[in-house]
């Protein structure tokens, strides 16, 4: 059998046995005996480089854990990069020059956790248990993590007292085993979280992040075992997932083998490389990016990959071509059946059109898959101005139909080089299901460098042209929204270009009183918090004040009254804004 497996232990497994400890199987800790409840869950969480010490020695199992402190730990669970993010804080009460300003700003990107109404954050307010539950449930979300396994118990003795907004979470983590209570079956919501307590959800959570070994059985008969390379944390949710599609019948179940049981002859062999291995498993190169393979050698069928948002489309193959062999109970697979697709036929359209699809049937598209989405291109105006953007061309383009545009404009947290970190505070949010309308459209989304320092509308405008000119474009449609910076860079355009664009969602800004007079007639849609410190509320007051006062009725102002600078996420999952975005028309204002 071919060996990938770092850690194969299930959820399961976990409960009933102890982790793994340090290599020389002692802690640097005074307080953490070997004969503690908890020791083994700390040496998984020291060794793995997740918890450290409190310093002079000690662990402090029983010490509360902060706010800051669980983010910490819960982005290096993630292994996201995090460096930078701290300067897109708004929190009052969180500078951004803390040791814990990149990992809070990183939860609250991801949606983990929120500040509270009064735009405080709290970094240094112990975790309670009912917190604790909401953070590892958002958490496990975000890493599209299967939340199914065996309960702990079968229910707490005191879910009475559970704060109402707290009983989902509680119970999610309930059924996935890895949160209990304590030996009166009580889980305590509103006690404080121990370090050694969430040293153990920790432990206890791990199996499902990696996932483990996987045997499908048929009328008692295995068919096939899942070995693949853990360490690939996407790879590992997707095996996950693939696993929970094989149960196609009641006659098929799905059994967790411990690492002792893994040479064991179980059957046909699956082997799913990452990125390192796949060549290597397929004794062949993968060249190109974007290279996807499935071979059937024997019985063995190997699956491989460069490109690990390429992974759901390697399911979907794999479904549609080897698993209808497993209903037809003909589970004889020959090497005749082997196919390899490349980045000509898999990474172009038909792994867009897939994306899309999925997003469309309810599917939920992750960030790095909605980075596949958007091509990279950049651009250099006729005085030097050089901007790198990205462009969302839809899946199933037609140079005989004409397309609505939307030019996309970040905030200032967003600039740099990289082409890629403007599109993930609210570009990311927008494409989901509620707001599939936007796959319909081009999507333009520049990215500010530093040197540029913030938009130049000349520039955008010239960049506007150009993209416009490549496709096929209704020229009546074309949009502009943008947030803090990207909504101050919005009202100019349309002050500077007011004829070029249909409509505008300009968040989190403002104009000034006499921008009125342009934009008068002009469709907006303005959004911003009335708590916004970041860019006080009265720039946006100012100017739809200015335009009722002219009679306008081409404004439409939502104010939230208990939110703050960050009010893009609340615009992004909104459809109804887009869906009024889309109505508009440039040619009812000639």
């Amino acid at each position: 059998m071919k060996k990938l497996i770092s850690i194969i232990l299930s959820a399961i497994t976990v409960l009933c046995c102890t982790f793994g400890a340090t290599a020389e199987d002692t802690l640097p800790f005074t307080d953490v005996k070997s004969s503690a409840w908890y020791y083994s869950s700390v040496s998984t969480v020291y060794a793995e480089g997740i918890m450290e010490g409190k310093g002079e020695g000690k662990f402090a199992p029983k010490e509360s854990m902060t706010r800051a402190e669980l983010v910490t730990v819960l982005c290096r669970l993630s292994a996201d990069a995090y460096e930078g993010k701290g300067e897109a804080l708004t929190f009052k009460d969180t500078k951004k020059s803390a040791w814990y300003a990149d990992f809070v700003a990183w939860a609250v990107e991801c949606g983990i956790v929120l500040g509270y109404e009064d735009n405080t954050f709290r970094p240094n307010a112990p975790v309670l248990r009912c917190e604790l539950a909401k953070m590892f449930v958002g958490f496990l979300e975000y890493m599209n993590t299967p939340m199914d396994g065996v309960p702990l118990v079968e229910s707490f003795t005191d879910s009475a007292s559970f704060p109402k907004w707290a009983a989902d979470y509680i119970d999610t983590l309930r059924r996935t085993g890895i949160m209990g209570g304590d030996t009166a079956g009580n889980f305590n919501p509103r006690a404080n979280a121990s370090r050694a307590e969430i040293a153990t959800v920790i432990t206890r959570l791990l199996p499902m992040l990696r996932g483990d070994v996987t045997d499908i059985f048929v009328d008692g008969k295995s068919v096939f075992t899942f070995v693949y390379d853990d360490s690939d944390a996407e790879l590992a949710r997707v095996v996950v997932d693939l696993v929970g599609r094989l149960r196609l019948d009641e006659s098929i179940s799905i059994k967790s083998v411990r690492a002792s049981a893994a040479e064991a002859d179980y059957g046909r062999e699956i082997v799913i490389g990452n990125a390192r291995e796949s060549g290597r498993l397929l004794g062949e190169s993968l060249e190109t990016p974007h290279d996807f393979a499935i071979r059937i050698e024997g019985d063995d069928i190997i699956l491989g990959s460069n490109d690990a948002a390429l992974y759901p489309y390697m399911v979907k193959v794999f479904e549609s071509e080897v698993l209808s062999k497993i209903k037809d109970r003909n589970l004889s697979v020959d090497s005749s059946y082997s196919f390899t697709y490349s980045e000509s036929d898999i990474y172009g359209k038909s792994y867009e059109k897939y994306l899309v699809d999925s997003l469309k049937g309810g599917a939920d598209i992750s960030g790095r898959e909605l980075q596949n989405l958007f091509e990279y291109k950049s651009y250099t105006d006729k005085l030097g101005i050089h901007m790198n953007y990205r462009v969302y061309v839809p899946a199933y383009y037609d140079e005989k139909c004409e397309y609505p545009v939307l030019l996309f404009l970040h905030g200032a947290g967003e600039k740099g080089s990289d082409n890629e970190i403007q599109l993930t505070v609210m570009m990311n949010s927008m494409f989901n299901q509620d707001n599939a309308l936007l796959t319909e459209a081009i999507v333009i989304a520049p990215q500010c460098s530093y040197d540029m320092g913030w938009w130049e509308v000349g520039s955008l405008k010239r960049l506007l042209d150009t993209v416009c000119d490549e496709y096929s474009v209704d020229h009546d449609r074309i949009y502009v929204m943008g947030y803090s910076m990207g909504g101050f860079g919005s009202f100019d355009l349309i002050t500077s270009y007011t004829d070029t664009f249909a409509a505008a969602v300009p968040i989190c800004s403002g104009a000034s009183a006499s921008d009125a007079y342009t934009l008068e007639n002009f469709p907006l849609y303005i959004v911003h918090g009335a708590k916004d410190n970041t860019c006080p509320v009265s720039g946006s007051r100012t100017i739809v004040n200015a335009l009722k006062n002219l009679g306008s009725t081409s404004v439409v102002y939502e104010e939230l009254p208990n939110h703050g600078h960050n009010v893009w996420g609340y615009t992004a999952n909104k459809p109804e804004i887009l869906e009024w975005l889309f109505e508009q028309d440039r040619s009812a204002r000639k």
